[in-house]
């Protein structure tokens, strides 16, 4: 695959919103180019694993991507209203969305079926690529529609910042992902002889390094664990017993509670999903950030 040039067109969407709208629309684009991103890496993941035939690597995949992302939720719940001008742009995400939405079920029930039986048939591994290829190329349709809105850079971005280089690198990994390639395999690591550039490794919105304790609640038992890493999505538990895939849990920390459901455990460690995605800008993210 050929690296394309920068086709995004970037038309200001700051000219026509007040400041309540912009943080608004800057905010639901941030989180669609979110979900777009980690979308490519789950699809690409499900390219290799149906390229090297190995049922088991579907445990190294985290999807943590949310079904519902919060602003997207919002919105469609009438708490939020976006400009009449992005109607277009939102119809496009709602449509990802749904292609995305059927790819985590589907992902969902292939790493079930593998939890409890320890092999996934060819051809079910074959389907689940597919969905994803479907996603990845979703996805890319609508950050065109995206762009045509407006919504991909504002005009005071210089041209080197990650704002502006974030929508144009999501649309390489979505058309990676959508041709049927691996990360590994793919001119991202070919360009610098199989390693991954700094923009893949330093993934914006990947996990932060964690050391935290908290107290994890199951069904009304507390357990004293700690969070090794925590990112928009989900959290890396550990000192935890093993718990069945989708069990709910709550963990507790600086007086929060985040609801949660296990979505693998191996040794002592447990990954979990978020019921709600926290916001970029969440303190017990920002803060391992910084």
């Amino acid at each position: 695959m050929t690296m394309m040039q920068n086709p995004i067109r970037y038309t200001p969407y700051e000219e026509a919103c007040d400041d309540t709208e912009l943080r608004l629309v800057k905010a639901w684009s941030h989180e669609f180019l979110h979900l777009a991103m980690m979308s490519a890496f789950v699809a690409m993941g499900c390219n290799a694993v149906l390229r090297d035939n190995r049922a088991h690597s579907l445990a190294e995949i985290e999807p943590n991507i949310p079904e519902a992302p919060a602003i997207y939720r919002a919105i469609r719940q009438g708490l939020l209203e976006l400009p009449q001008r992005y109607s277009l742009a939102m119809l496009a995400a709602q449509d990802a969305y749904g292609v995305v939405g059927k790819a985590i079920d589907a992902f969902n029930n292939v790493q079930a079926m593998e939890h409890s039986s320890g092999y996934v048939m060819r051809s079910v591994l074959e389907v689940l690529a597919n969905n994803w290829r479907q996603a990845a190329t979703s996805l890319h349709r609508a950050l065109d529609v995206f762009d045509d809105s407006g919504l991909l850079r504002s005009p005071t971005t210089p041209a080197s910042s990650i704002d502006t280089q974030c929508p144009w690198r999501i649309r390489q990994l979505l058309m990676t992902a959508a041709s049927g390639e691996t990360l590994a395999a793919s001119e991202f690591a070919s360009a610098r002889r199989g390693n991954l550039p700094d923009w893949v490794e330093r993934r914006r919105w990947d996990r932060q390094n964690f050391n935290k304790k908290c107290v994890v609640i199951v069904r009304g038992t507390p357990y004293e664990a700690t969070i090794r890493n925590i990112s928009l999505g989900g959290a890396l538990l550990c000192d935890m017993p093993p718990l069945i895939r989708m069990t709910p849990l709550t963990i507790e920390t600086d007086a929060r509670r985040l609801p949660a459901s296990v979505m693998w455990a191996r040794d002592h460690a447990l990954g979990v999903k978020f019921d709600e995605q926290l916001h970029h800008d969440d303190p017990l993210v920002v803060a391992q950030g910084d």
